[in-house]
């Protein structure tokens, strides 16, 4: 799921907290003092991939990857931790 660098964690894989909402949530940590980069590569491409805060509120839209929508490429910097809503 996850192609990254080998400093990135998957800390979360769970359903979104409001149980209304069908997908998963995934959130990465980067528990390094360097920057890390990677893409979640899926097995389809998402309805809809949204970055999120902790409490999975002020969604922002995900970039996918032009010709491989399946795939969402995603930064981290130092001690980051981001929060990726997928609806699947």
């Amino acid at each position: 799921m996850c192609r990254c660098n080998p400093n990135v964690m998957v800390s979360a894989l769970k359903p979104p907290e409001q149980r209304d909402e069908r997908g998963i949530v995934l959130r990465l940590w980067n528990p390094t003092a360097a920057a890390a980069a990677g893409r979640v590569r899926l097995a389809t491409a998402p309805e809809r991939a949204e970055w999120t805060d902790l409490l999975e509120a002020d969604p922002q839209p995900a970039a996918v990857e032009p010709g491989a929508p399946e795939s969402i490429p995603f930064e981290l910097g130092p001690k980051q931790i981001r929060t990726l809503k997928l609806a699947l």
